[in-house]
């Protein structure tokens, strides 16, 4: 939901995916085709809002025109958060015209399978990746890695807790209230679960 109450959503029908904006009271007050693509999710930064779309990876603005594609998750401050995995690292940094600030590299001691999450966390970062298991069975473990003001990192395991396959590609979210979400699947249905981040996580 934006700022001004508008909630984006968007759906993918015979590969085509198509956006709305909504107003608060439901109302329908703008759509977009955005053409083809798997639509992985919907994000509002400020008054804005932004699909991002697979495979090419990019954040379409909506809006009088939809912007051109751009390869960083939309931020409130106007930049992009930039993520990547490179061999075993994990490289962070926004930007914003041409000029990258905040940029880190985080160096986990197990091997990354997925890159689940990586989102702003105040001054810091919060990623969220699969742990790439050894053996003839899939990796039932994810990594939360926290880097906080003055680089504290902080570290903890999730189970993968898939009973069934995902329903969506955003599995991980950080909440307005900054806390860790996942969407789980059990064998009675779909939780949402939430993960205190408080002082000392």
């Amino acid at each position: 939901m934006a700022g001004d109450g508008t909630t984006f959503v968007a759906t993918q029908r015979a590969g085509i995916v198509t956006a709305e904006a909504l107003t608060p009271s439901g109302r329908i007050r703008d759509r977009w085709r955005l053409g083809r693509g798997i639509l992985a999710e919907v994000r509002a930064a400020g008054h804005r809002g932004f699909v991002h779309l697979l495979p090419l990876d990019a954040w379409i603005r909506l809006g009088p025109g939809p912007g051109e594609p751009a390869s960083g998750a939309p931020q409130r401050s106007g930049s992009l958060l930039l993520s990547s995995v490179v061999g075993r690292n994990i490289r962070l940094g926004l930007a914003r015209t041409d000029r990258v600030t905040r940029a880190i590299e985080l160096h986990p001691s197990q091997e990354i399978g997925e890159l689940a999450l990586a989102a702003r966390d105040g001054d810091g970062y919060l990623t969220v990746f699969r742990v790439v298991r050894k053996g003839p069975t899939p990796a039932e473990q994810f990594q939360v890695l926290r880097v906080g003001d003055g680089g504290r990192l902080t570290s903890f395991a999730i189970r993968d807790r898939s009973f069934a396959d995902p329903m969506a590609y955003s599995r991980f979210r950080l909440g307005a209230d900054g806390n860790l979400y996942q969407l789980a699947t059990f064998p009675d249905g779909t939780r949402i679960l939430r993960y205190d981040l408080g002082e000392g996580a």
